[in-house]
């Protein structure tokens, strides 16, 4: 078996990374279905069973299945298919289209992220069954769409009832060979603060419902930036978008911040609203205390409302949980450094486990997270054949 894991056709893994990275997939560009349709003839060439999920005319995800030696438990494996646009083309050194191969790396849009993470897990899987091996334990790959915007593939998968009963879920996301075992969760929240108008000579007379948001902002920001965590680091919240006023001397009755707020573990979107409600509380008393007012009149308060526009909590794995441990041992095996990462940009994970908070999930691909999104973005050759081996050894 180590020879076989060991001496793969290396030009057949080249080959299919360039087919999938030459099949353009830029996301609100692109129809992702031609790779769809690529994927199934790859998997049903290789004599494994799949099939295309249509969400609509431009998206759709691709499912295959392998049985395992044991057949009572299932290990998901997941990647997505499209990409982020291209950006200046100017800046790029190659059309981000074709892939190009020099210095012992790949350049090409997705390359990184994640189309070597995609190709690297599907390689494997076909090689496995061609070759007449069984995984260890069933394994049902899932690539997805439109992950880069609002997770319509990994939505349409959970809504439709596609992914199989696991408690263990392989992202091959951009890692660099390291493993990712906690990923930030991500939170954007709009905060909307009602007040009370007046004229601007006289701002006593009115509630001022953009003060009372930023002080809300504020506070939020300060009460996240308090949670830490050993990978992942500090927790983060910041205003993205602000509305409010109605012009220069009125005070303004009404106020909507968003907020992007990026979660370690340890903290969900249940704290984030009860720190927004007292801080509300708070604003509000501070205002009647600078009156010396005592009323309770709820016509004399500005009142806030909390609408979650995205909601994807925090994920860890210990390295001593079953999928942790089957990389671990595949990384060893294959004499792969062992190190580990955490992610902050958020992944299909936060739907796919959204209602399943004690499944284990992992990410590792051949990807490099700091060149996603970027000119120029490329692979590591050696890393995505390394993957390949990783995902082999895991599997079996």
């Amino acid at each position: 078996m180590k020879e076989f894991i060991a001496e793969f056709n290396k030009e057949a893994a080249m080959n299919l990374l360039k087919d999938i990275i030459s099949i353009p997939t830029v996301n609100g560009r692109d129809s992702v279905n031609p790779l769809s349709e690529y994927l199934r003839d790859y998997f049903e060439a290789a004599g494994i069973t799949s099939q295309i999920q249509e969400i609509d005319e431009t998206h759709s995800n691709v499912i295959a299945f392998i049985k395992g030696v044991n057949e009572s438990k299932t290990v998901i494996w997941n990647g997505h298919m499209d990409t982020v646009a291209y950006g200046d083309l100017a800046s790029w050194e190659s059309d981000p289209k074709v892939p190009v191969i020099k210095d012992g790396r790949m350049y090409g849009r997705g390359t990184s992220d994640m189309k070597s993470g995609l190709a690297a897990m599907v390689f494997a899987l076909t090689e496995i069954n061609k070759n007449n091996f069984r995984p260890k334990h069933n394994i049902q790959f899932i690539a997805t769409c439109d992950e880069e915007t609002g997770g319509a593939g990994a939505k349409a998968i959970i809504s439709e009832k596609k992914m199989s009963e696991s408690d263990m879920l392989l992202i091959g996301e951009p890692t660099g060979l390291l493993l990712g075992i906690a990923q930030k969760g991500c939170l954007w929240t709009k905060i909307s603060v009602r007040g009370k108008t007046g004229h601007g000579a006289y701002p006593k007379e009115g509630i001022n419902a953009i003060e009372a948001a930023f002080f809300i902002a504020n506070g939020v920001k300060e009460y996240v930036n308090t949670y830490k965590h050993a990978i992942l680091g500090e927790a983060t919240a910041q205003i993205t978008k602000c509305e409010g006023g109605i012009q220069a001397n009125m005070t303004p009755d009404e106020c909507a911040l968003t907020m992007d707020i990026r979660l370690v573990p340890e903290l969900n979107y249940k704290d984030i609203t009860n720190v927004i409600f007292n801080l509300m509380r708070e604003w509000n008393t501070n205002r009647k205390n600078m009156l010396n007012a005592n009323s309770d009149d709820e016509t004399e308060e500005a009142h806030v409302y909390i609408d979650f526009i995205n909601n994807k909590r925090a994920i860890e794995i210990s390295t001593e949980a079953q999928l942790a441990k089957s990389v671990i041992d595949a990384l060893h095996n294959t004499e792969t450094p062992i190190d580990y990462t955490g992610i902050s940009y958020f992944t299909d994970a936060g739907v796919l486990v959204e209602d399943k908070p004690k499944m284990q999930v992992l990410l590792f691909g051949p990807g490099e997270a700091a060149l996603a999104h970027k000119p120029n973005e490329y692979v590591e050759i050696d890393k995505y054949l390394r993957a390949i081996e990783v995902f082999i050894e895991a599997a079996l």
